[in-house]
């Protein structure tokens, strides 16, 4: 059986489409999808026809060496200025949450502008908040008052 250019670089090139879509999934599209599965695949398929093609130790040293530069290759981009372009380096100062700021809120009594099931809005000192009943169904119209603030809620009651 006579081996032909293709059968000597397909194991080679399987791995570059793999990491080269591994490495897109990574950097460029958010997530985890078909790209990074269709890498995962391509990858190991490459490696399993290397170590096929040209036995256990070059099929290794191929995927080895496939692996190292495509961490080259991530390391070259990160440290680039279009890598920068999509980094944000500015610092985020103050609370991380908005909900921190409003401490002032708790024990304050409002009304529900909307069924609170257990969201919803309710008016309180004047100003529309997002809210989230605990408990019991709150009805539209109701009275509540805030009970305490978690990360990214005001929680409420409904007032007596």
């Amino acid at each position: 059986m006579e081996t032909t250019m293709l059968d000597t670089f397909a194991p080679v090139l399987l791995l570059i489409l793999g990491i080269v879509a591994l490495f897109i999934e990574i950097t460029i599209i958010p997530g985890f999808g078909v790209v990074g599965l269709v890498g995962v695949g391509l990858t190991i398929w490459g490696a399993v026809t290397a170590i096929n093609a040209y036995g256990a130790i070059w099929g290794g040293v191929s995927v080895v060496v496939a692996l190292a530069l495509a961490a080259l290759a991530a390391w070259a981009f990160f440290r680039s200025k279009g890598a920068r372009r999509l980094i944000r380096e500015e610092k985020i100062e103050g609370p991380s949450s908005h909900v921190a700021t409003l401490g002032h809120l708790v024990g304050k009594a409002g009304v529900a502008v909307s069924d609170l099931r257990p969201s919803g809005i309710a008016v309180i000192e004047g100003t529309r908040y997002d809210v989230l009943g605990e408990g019991t169904f709150i009805h539209k119209g109701d009275a509540v008052k805030v009970v305490r603030l978690e990360t990214n809620s005001i929680i409420v009651i409904k007032a007596e």
